[in-house]
């Protein structure tokens, strides 16, 4: 599948590479106004932008271009929302954790002593 290039660039276009696919494609015609692969100009003598149908093809796609900009601004968005909502949690359960560990010392040590035997213990 090929790459269409972008509208402003066809304007610059030479017409090297169509020289005679287009009725007096000689040498010296003038730059874009050559056809490409079914995409021919009515009578031969207009460029592929005046081509209603290349028109709407192009509309189309920069409608879809629009669309998924759009869609994706509205992800990177959310993501950031959830982002700063999970760190926000973080900051909660670990302030959550540190009370917990200062109201009850002992047993925090005797749990993290009985996972540590549990662990060691499972990678034997």
């Amino acid at each position: 599948m090929a790459t269409a290039l972008p509208r402003h660039l066809y304007a610059n276009m030479s017409n090297d590479a169509d020289m005679g696919s287009s009725p007096g494609g000689a040498a010296g015609s003038v730059p874009g106004a050559g056809t490409s692969a079914g995409m021919g100009a009515a009578g031969g003598a207009g460029t592929m932008a005046a081509d209603p149908r290349f028109e709407r093809v192009v509309s189309g796609a920069h409608g879809a271009v629009d669309s998924a900009a759009e869609s994706l601004a509205q992800a990177a968005e959310q993501l950031r929302h959830k982002a700063a909502r999970m760190a926000e949690l973080e900051r909660e359960y670990m302030e959550a954790a540190r009370g917990c560990v200062r109201d009850h010392p002992m047993a925090s040590v005797a749990a993290a002593a009985a996972i540590g035997w549990l662990i060691g213990r499972m990678s034997r």
